[in-house]
Formats: structure tokens, sequence, C-alpha cells
């Protein structure tokens, strides 16, 4: 383990301090006035701050014990220290380094070292570190060539942001890398070619980035030339910045050499190239401290801006991707004292630093502004609290919190960044430029571009001056304090929206400089305190030389279209034949002529109505429909696009981000609520048990229908209405196919209707029913009695004839007999034979009744029974029976033949009445149960 110790201590009074602090395993960078703000923090252990006022305490502990502990602690460092590899004076001397400067014109300055040609070499590493001060689109770095060949090298390294170019033996490899380069840092990079593994190797900051698998080479490799940031092929700019440590090795380092390298445990000469022994012609050498080169474990940087109000200093930690310091422990608290001290800042500024927590909501409820909770417990001074509803802003001195005004008390930001934060300058169209933030001695904000050029403040106006000095903006509002965020400026051109942000990629940067997850972007409600975040949300873009009567084209043969019919009503009329609906209509598609903006994946991206009648939309014919109806886009229709694929790039629209989709995978869906009537045929044949089948077809305009189809198997229909209707039950909605469907349609979906037949049996067959078995019923009477049995029967059938009668006008006219009018006719014809019966019967019942009452006539002629009595014994003999008296007119078997014929035909019709509606009625619904299983 390496331990590096920096102690700075100046023991002229056992009160004043400057700095004492140890870092183990990790370096440090001291902090003394005039630092360039690339410095660390002072929270490993912090032993005492520097006392201006006598009554400072030093860190609450005796002055001779943190003395003993230090010296200890430099005694220790030393004897560890002896067998590092970088030995303590060669860390403190420092690293030769080059400052590789611009030149306009490339190619111009070739910066070269010779090599030996006649040694050759298979396997290699080259290792550098460099610190960019420009960027171009692409920059050589180094290079190996054999002889004055313009496009062969031995090995060529160029870079650009997010990658890396190598050639090795003129063979180009590309190499991604997972961050982007910056400027004003500095990298350790290594490339290593393993011809014994076949591959070559990028690795940055000792770790491995990638490895790409390459053919080894035919020959040996030779070289007689490394150019440095210039040389032959002038295809590419040349590297302008700082560079150290540029060494070659005719061998492939391991994995633990390269990354003692990295982190400086090691200083490694190149056996080839050594960088101890180059010298380039027209370039000075300056010695750097390694504590700069070497890549640190904590990359912590703080910003630090003396006397701002509070809200300034909120604007500026949030602008900077930062958060005002919340301390909650007392050390805490006196290593941002420490800090201040460094800085350098005056008495006063240095023991004021402002604390993210407010009362103003609710006064005595001091919140957090990182998280909005409440604030854990604070390390209040004496007496605070005290401001009541006048202070409610908060800032710490080594005293503890205080409480103050948030309009008018100006106190310390200290912003905590992990490295130097990376703005990029947008304006209405594009991105412009990308800056790194600095703060020069003066503690102002800098922000140095990748090109060269820097946004300063001149004579209290920010202006961004360009690499040769020239304005090319002014922020126009001198109300702005600071340039983050978005921002009206001045150009050549006249007045632009322009847009400096530190957000990273996936989020949206308000105007205020804060930062949102994209998704929050035009989400319909506000998440920018300034609510900017809902401004300019603008879903589609629609070229000008897009053509909205024209379908969209796709490789395919045809477009495929969706459609969703949610059907939400029914209503069946059997009279008129048709079926109303009441449904929602959605077509889906794509066209990827459009593209999207901010796309959502948990709600639907609405469309405009205005968007809608600027782009294409597909017609649907409806043919069976009354009145020729087809679809519409009016301002009833609703309009969404929905994600289904990931943003292709994320572009810039009014000076801010936006997340752009393409429109071939993203899908447009229109939808729009009808009301409508469909013929319907219906078959009433098995009335009213019946079951019909109503199919609506669709069909595309004639214009577009060999350049569009619908997707039977993406689309779909529904139906969400109540199942049972006021005579039919709708079974489950389905859609067909045009094969299907019955009109030459495209497509058609049918709605299955089952009569409810309850209430035709409670009105139909239960009445004819009853009166069938009434009328049945007076096979039973006496038969003497024929006018009652005649006028129950034939009452009967007068009903039964009403109620057929009805059930035909309450039906549509057909062609064919209906079960219902079969059931109602095959009642009246029962009752009409019940009425032959008991008129047959009466008629053999009369004939008995006249032969019986003729004989008795005659008897009475016979005796004289028809003149007055003469005599008692006369009126007796006139009083008996005229059967047994009188002598017989007629033959006793003709009597016995009429009264056997009336008997038969009674008892003939009580038992072939039941019988015959037995036999009807068992085929009847064998009739009924076969036809509707068919």
């Amino acid at each position: 383990m390496t331990f590096v110790l920096t102690v700075i201590v100046s023991i002229s009074n056992f009160r004043r301090w400057s700095l004492a602090e140890w870092r183990i395993g990790d370096d440090l960078r001291v902090l003394s006035p005039g630092f360039e703000s690339r410095w660390s923090p002072p929270f490993a252990a912090t032993v005492c701050v520097e006392a201006e006022d006598p009554v400072e305490m030093c860190a609450g502990l005796p002055s001779r014990v943190l003395v003993m502990v230090v010296m200890v602690l430099v005694m220790v460092a030393v004897l560890v220290l002896g067998n590092d590899s970088v030995t303590p004076a060669e860390a403190q001397q420092g690293f030769k380094v080059l400052e590789i400067p611009k030149e306009e014109d490339k190619g111009n300055v070739t910066y070269h070292y010779p090599l030996d040609a006649s040694r050759s070499f298979n396997a290699f590493t080259v290792c550098l570190r460099m610190r960019p001060t420009i960027f171009y689109f692409t920059n050589n770095l180094v290079k190996l060539t054999l002889g004055n060949k313009e496009a062969s090298f031995v090995f060529h390294s160029t870079f650009q942001l997010k990658r890396i170019w190598l050639t090795v033996a003129d063979v180009w490899i590309h190499f991604p890398l997972s961050s982007r380069f910056r400027i004003l840092r500095w990298y350790h990079l290594c490339f290593i070619h393993d011809p014994s593994r076949r591959e070559l190797v990028t690795v940055v900051d000792g770790h491995t980035e990638y490895r790409a698998a390459i053919a080894p080479p035919t020959e040996p490799l030779r070289a007689d030339m490394l150019y440095l940031a210039s040389g032959p092929s002038v295809n590419n700019k040349n590297y302008v910045g700082d560079i150290s440590q540029v060494n070659v090795w005719t061998r492939a380092l391991a994995t633990k050499e390269i990354l003692e390298l990295a982190e400086c445990h090691k200083d490694l000469a190149g056996d080839y190239v050594s960088w101890k022994d180059m010298e380039l012609p027209g370039l000075t050498p300056r010695t750097v401290p390694h504590t700069l080169l070497c890549p640190r474990h904590n990359n912590t940087i703080y910003f630090v801006f003396p006397s701002i109000l509070y809200a300034t200093a909120r604007y500026l930690c949030t602008a900077l991707g930062s958060s005002l310091p919340q301390p909650a422990t007392w050390e805490d608290v006196s290593a941002l004292v420490s800090l201040t001290h460094a800085a350098g800042l005056s008495y006063v500024s240095r023991y004021a630093v402002w604390m993210p927590i407010s009362d103003e909501e609710n006064e005595g409820i001091w919140r957090s502004a990182l998280d909005e909770d409440a604030a854990p417990v604070l390390l209040w001074s004496h007496g605070e609290p005290n401001g009541f509803t006048y202070e409610n802003c908060a800032y710490v001195s080594q005293q503890g919190i205080h409480d103050a005004s948030c309009e008018d008390a100006t106190a310390t930001a200290v912003c905590r960044v992990e490295d130097l934060p990376v703005f990029i300058l947008h304006n209405t169209e594009k991105t412009l430029m990308s800056f790194v933030a600095d703060q020069n001695e003066a503690k102002e904000l800098v922000f140095r571009g990748f090109d060269g050029s820097a946004i300063v403040k001149v004579n209290g106006f920010w202006s961004w001056e360009g690499p040769d000095n020239k304005t090319l903006a002014v922020l126009s509002d001198e109300h702005f304090q600071f340039p983050m965020g978005g921002r009206e400026w001045h150009t050549q051109e006249g007045s632009s929206l322009m847009l400096l942000t530190a957000c990273p990629d996936g989020h949206f940067t308000c105007n205020d400089a804060s930062c949102i997850p994209m998704e929050h972007h035009c989400d319909s409600k506000f998440d920018c305190k300034d609510m900017s975040d809902e401004d300019s949300c603008v879903n589609v873009l629609i070229r000008s030389a897009y053509q909205n009567w024209l379908p969209p084209h796709h490789d395919a043969r045809h477009m495929l279209i969706a459609i969703t019919f949610h059907v939400m009503t029914v209503s069946v009329s059997t009279e008129d034949m048709h079926l109303e609906l009441t449904f929602n209509l959605s077509l889906s598609w794509t066209d990827k002529r459009l593209q999207f903006y901010n796309l959502k994946e948990s709600r639907p991206n609405w469309l405009t109505h205005d968007d809608l009648q600027e782009m294409w939309t597909p017609h649907v014919l409806f043919p069976n429909a009354k009145g020729n109806e087809y679809t519409i886009v009016d301002q009833n229709t609703v309009g969404h696009v929905s994600r289904n694929c990931k943003p292709d790039i994320t572009g810039i629209m009014a000076a801010h981000e936006v997340e752009v989709f393409s429109g071939s995978c993203n899908p447009i869906t229109v939808t729009r609520r009808y009301k409508m009537r469909f013929n319907c045929e219906f078959d009433l044949l098995l009335y009213p048990f019946d079951q019909q089948t109503c199919q609506v077809p669709l069909l595309f305009q004639t214009n577009i229908r060999d350049y569009v189809k619908f997707s039977y198997t993406q689309s779909q229909v529904k139906y969400t209405g109540p199942s049972k209707l006021r005579e039919y039950e709708v079974d489950s909605v389905l859609l067909r196919p045009p094969n299907v469907c019955k009109d030459q349609s495209d497509i058609c979906f049918e709605v299955p209707l089952r009569r409810l037949s309850s209430h035709a049996v409670l009105t139909m067959y239960t009445p004819s029913l009853i009166l069938l078995f009434l009328s049945y019923i007076t096979l039973f009477f006496n038969p003497a009695v024929f006018e009652v049995r005649i006028m129950a029967t034939l009452t009967s059938l007068l009903v039964m004839a009403t109620i057929f009668t009805q059930s035909s006008s309450s039906l549509p006219t057909t062609s064919y007999i209906k079960m219902l009018d079969l059931w109602l006719l095959t009642c009246i014809l029962l009752v009409f034979l019940i009425v032959i019966f008991h008129t047959f019967i009466e008629h053999y019942r009369l004939l008995k009744k006249g032969e019986s009452e003729g004989k008795a006539w005659a008897t009475r002629v016979v005796v004289g029974c028809l003149s007055p009595p003469l005599d008692l014994s006369h009126a007796e003999k006139c009083s008996q029976d005229p059967q047994q008296k009188a002598p017989s007119t007629r033959t006793s078997s003709t009597i016995t033949t009429a009264s056997t014929t009336m008997d038969s035909l009674v008892w003939a019709a009580k038992i072939t009445l039941p019988v015959v509606f037995l036999i009807f009625l068992i085929a009847y619904l064998i009739f009924i149960i076969t036809f509707n299983s068919w």
C-alpha cells in the first residue's frame, strides 16, 4: 500500500495553525491561496483551522497533542515511503510536461523524434499522459512511421470525444469509450499490441476500455520516426494541450504494470522510446507535480462563491449539478469552515456558509431543500433561531447554525461537484459548443470551450468569446447575474434563445438551469420550479414537403392498419331489421415521414387537432350503414402516438433538449365515437327461438385500397355494453377476415344476437297453450249443454286468432312461415277440430234425443193421452212412461247406434287431440334444437 502524506504545519503559536490533514492510500492537494480550483476537500481528517480570532479553539484538541500526532505520522510515512518506486524527491520534483500549442494551419509544424529503423519488433505498448485544452473533431496523437509515406503507418492513434482510432500496420480499428473525454483533465492512455493473443487493447486511467481482435503483422514492425501531435497525413487536426510520459516498449505490458503507471506508483521508462530522453524541437518542457497528473480516487471539487444571496446560492449550486452543504456533525462544520479558509476568503465570508434549509412554508419547521423533508437535528448556535418570520433561511459558522433573512442576508455558497462540470451550449436548433466550468483566482466563473472559446464576464455582461477573441454572442439582459439556463443572447444575426446546461443525458434543463428527468418534460404537469418544462411542447414534426393526401410508403406491398372496434351500446329493431351501434373506432398505423418528440411510455402522447388535419389519416367506409357513413377527422377526433421504440437521438428544439422518435415504429392512433344504424338481414324462421348474426363490413376508400390493408392479427373488437338487451342477448363480438365477410369488404366484425324468448313464451305460447287446454276441457262438459261448450271453444278460437294477428303485425313480412306462426296455426287448428267435434257430438245427441221424443209421441197417440182424460184411470195411464206403455214406433237398434256413435266421438276427441298435440310438440322442439345447432 502506498502512503501519501502531506502535512503543512506552521508552529508560531500553538493556537495558530494554517492547515494539517492527511490521507492513507490517496493523494492530497494542498489548499493554499492562489490555487486554481482543482483541489481536494479537507474532509479526510482536519486537525486544525487557522484562527484569526484568539477565542477560536483548535478542533477541540490540545495543541501539544496535535503536534505529537503529526510528528509520529511523519516518521511512519518516511519509513514506509522508503521502498516506493516513486521517491519523495521525485514526487516533489514532478514530471516533465510539454505543451503542444495550437497551430492555425494543420501540419505546418511537426514534432518528431528519430528512431532506430534497424530495430524490429512485433509486440509493443505505447503509453502517455495528456491534458487536452482544445478538442477538434479528430485529433492526431502519436504516430510511428517508416519512410516518408503519406498514409502508411506502423502505429497511429487519433481520438475524438467518445472514441479512439488506432492503426497497426495500416489496419484501422475503432475503439468506443465508456465516457467522453473532456478538456482541462489529465488522462493516462495505453495502447497494447499483443500478437501472441491476437488483440489490440485500449486502457484509459488503468481501466481496460476495449479489446479488439487483430491479425498479427506478416513481418516484423520497424519505425524510423515518432510524430507527436503532428506528422504525415494531414486529414486530421493536431492535438492541442499538455502531454507527458510518452513511452514505447517493445513488449506487451502486464495489466498490473499499466495500473501502477496510471496511479503513479511507478515511472517506467520505455525500452524503445523513453520520455526522459525525448527532446522535441520547438517545445520547452516544464515540471508539473505528480499529484496534478496522477488520477485520484476522489476528484471532488468545490466551487466557492462569497457574499451572495440565498436564492443566488441555490441557483449556482443547482446549475453546477450540486447542492448547498448540510453539515450533520461538528466535525463537518469544522471542515466546512476550514475549506472556506483555504479558499482565501475574508474573515466575514469565511464563517457564514449557506445551508439548504428553510422554514418559509411553516414557521418553526425547518425543511431541507434537498428532499423537502423535515431537516434532522440541527446544530443551532446559542440563542438561535431567533428571527421568527423575518429570518427563514440559515447559514452555518464555526459557532453553529444561524437563521437569516432570505432576501437581504449574504453568505458564502459552497458547491461540491465530483469533477469539473461540462456545460453544453444550445441554440434553438442545434448544439453549439461544450464548455468546462472553472473558477479563476477572483472566484469568478469561467466557461472554457472545447474549441478554445470561452464565456466570461466582460464589463458587467456575459460574453461568448471565440478562439480568435472575437465576440460571438452577448447576454442581452444584465438582470441575469450568470449565464446558466435559458437566456436571450445577442448575436450578429440578432437575438436568439440559448441554453447553457450541465444536465446529464436523459435530463431536461429548466430555464433556471435545474435538471429534471426527460420523462417529466411535457407530461402535462409542472416539474420545473419556473414551470418551463411545459413550454413549447410539440409532439410531432411535419415537414413542409409532407403530402397528407398520400398514404405512407412502406417497404412491403401494403401498409398495415390496425383497427380497434369498441362497441359500447347495441340496439336491435326486429321490425325494421336494423342494428344501431354506438362505438369508438380506433385506427393505428405508422408513418416514417414523421418525427415525434418527448414520447412517454406511461401515458398517451396526444396530438392536436391541427396536427391531425395536417397528417394523412385513413378513410374507412361503412357500406351497409344507412346514409353512406364513413370515418371523419373533426373536433371530436382524438389522436395520440404510442411509444414502442427508444428515441433515436436527443435533439434540440426551442433551445431545449428533446427526445426525437422515428415515425416508423411509433404508431399513430386516431379515435372517434360514432353512432350508426346498419342494415341486418334477419332469418326469422325459428322466431322466437332464433339466433341472428349481424355483420358490419368496413371498406377503405377506393384511391388507397391498393396501398393499405387491415392487419387482422393486430386488430381487435370488443363489447363493453350490457349483455342482455330488450329482445336479444349479445354474445362476444367477433372480428372476421375478408374471406368470411358477406360483402366485398376489407374486414368486418360480427355481432351475434340470441333472442330472449321469455317474452314470447309469456305473451304467445302460454296464452295459446292455456286456451288450447280450455278448449280441450270443454270435451268433458255435459253434452246436453252445447251452448256452453261451443261458446267456450269459439271464444278460445277468437282469442287465438287475435294473438296470431298481433304477432304477425309486430314482425317483418316474410315469405316463409315462422315457428311462432306454426305454433299458433296448430293451436288454432286444434281448437277448430274441437269445434267440429262439438258439432258432431251435438248432432248425434240431438239425433238420439229426437228418436226418444218421437217414440213418446206415438205412444201418447195410441192410448189417447192427447185428448182430455175422461176419468181417473185414464189419467193414470197417460202419466206412465210412454216407452213402457206405448208400443214401439222404431226399432231399439237405431237408438242404440246413435248413442254409441256420440260416445265414440267424445272419447276419440279426448284421446286424439292430446296425442296429436304431443307429437307436434316433440317434432317442434326437435326442429328448433336441430336447426339452431346447425
